[in-house]
């Protein structure tokens, strides 16, 4: 079977390489070869990027014309090659950003498309504020791409439940199919004779510097804190204003930048804690990789945030202030005991859920599912 799968709009295999991503991202599609499915990926780097940028796989750089109408993409079709997209079985999206390109591409290909989701737009832009009428711009894209789709793929329960009402599909269409974490991201060893940092906790962060990862709430948290140290792995607009304030707040804080996605384990490891306190998320990756290394991790409560973390078995749950933060950081820190017990159950519920393995025969099964039933059909 030959799958094609089109990136979120505007980025590409030079966006991946830049966060460190590409290994982990291009995981999956690995699985899914060892599967008989192969996969074709079409992405917004320029035709250089997409020649130049090592890549196991082959890579077609999508270009605007393609998606002016039918007659136009056919006029361009010397770049798109429409042969090359005929010779595709399933087309799927990466994300629902870039949905209408892929909606097109499998209409011209005349085979059917997987909608794929790991966060929705129209929830994020909500959760930050905006006015209603951009929430229905967004909205009314995403039930675009939804309705044409033969299959919809979201991480979450939630999700999926609020686009099943908002685009009006059937609970038949959509499938919950979560991220995946690697199998570098374990514990590696018995989580018991992990030594606890000496003189205060060491805090780990995964994630951009930008409003939604509510740094401003840690470094709050962390104010009454002196002995604890902050290692934030990202970038980010706001990094800059981030360094100066924990600086102005008196937080020891090391900022790192992007790492390659392979070393993020050792880092995971080391921390006693484990902080996710986004104002919202999608399916966060960097909680669910943090949680299979086994660290003990605080979230707070929030859309898509709290919703993989038992409170109390697989981590430990707390409202948006600093002292229910400060507090959770500094009771973990001190129970070894318990830090060890969540940290080890979190493990377990990681393998369990998101293991590489099962989700790639998630993703297999369901792709064939598509694919037969369509052939069926035609």
């Amino acid at each position: 079977m030959k799958l094609g799968l089109f990136f979120t709009r505007n980025t590409g295999l030079r966006t991946w390489l830049g966060i460190g991503s590409q290994a982990r991202e291009l995981a999956l599609y690995r699985g899914l070869r060892a599967e008989c499915i192969h996969t074709h990926l079409f992405t917004y780097d320029t035709p250089t990027d997409a020649a130049s940028i090592p890549c196991e796989f082959p890579t077609t750089a999508i270009r605007s014309e393609w998606f002016l109408g039918r007659s136009r993409f056919l006029r361009y079709g010397r770049y798109a090659t429409v042969n090359q997209l005929r010779q595709l079985d399933v087309i799927k999206t990466n994300q629902l950003q870039g949905g209408r390109e892929a909606v097109d591409a499998a209409a011209m290909a005349q085979v059917p498309l997987i909608a794929r989701g790991g966060y929705l737009q129209s929830q994020f832009v909500r959760w930050e504020g905006r006015d209603e009428a951009t929430v229905r711009d967004y909205q009314e894209a995403e039930t675009y791409v939804t309705q044409r789709a033969q299959a919809v793929v979201v991480t979450t329960e939630s999700m999926r439940s609020y686009l099943i009402e908002t685009c009006a599909l059937s609970p038949d269409k959509v499938h919950v199919i979560g991220n995946y974490v690697l199998d570098a991201f374990s514990p590696e060893g018995n989580l018991a004779d992990r030594p606890k940092s000496s003189g205060g906790p060491l805090i780990l962060t995964v994630g951009r510097h930008h409003p939604q990862k509510n740094y401003d709430l840690l470094m709050a948290a962390l104010v009454d804190m002196p002995e604890a140290i902050w290692w934030c792995v990202g970038g980010g607009p706001l990094r800059k204003e981030n360094e100066k304030k924990a600086e102005r707040l008196g937080v020891q804080a090391r900022f790192i930048d992007c790492l390659a996605h392979e070393e993020l384990p050792s880092y995971l490891r080391t921390a006693d804690v484990f902080v996710l306190c986004s104002r919202y998320e999608g399916h966060p990756k960097a909680l669910l990789e943090a949680m299979a290394c086994g660290c003990a991790c605080v979230v707070t409560r929030g859309p898509g945030v709290d919703e993989e973390v038992d409170h109390g078995v697989t981590g430990v749950v707390v409202d948006p202030s600093p002292q229910q933060l400060r507090e959770a950081i500094g009771g973990i820190y001190e129970d070894r005991a318990q830090r060890n017990k969540l940290g080890k159950e979190a493990a377990l519920a990681m393998q369990d859920r998101y293991r590489l393995s099962h989700i790639v025969s998630r993703e297999a099964r369901l792709l064939r599912e598509v694919y037969e039933r369509s052939a069926s059909i035609h």
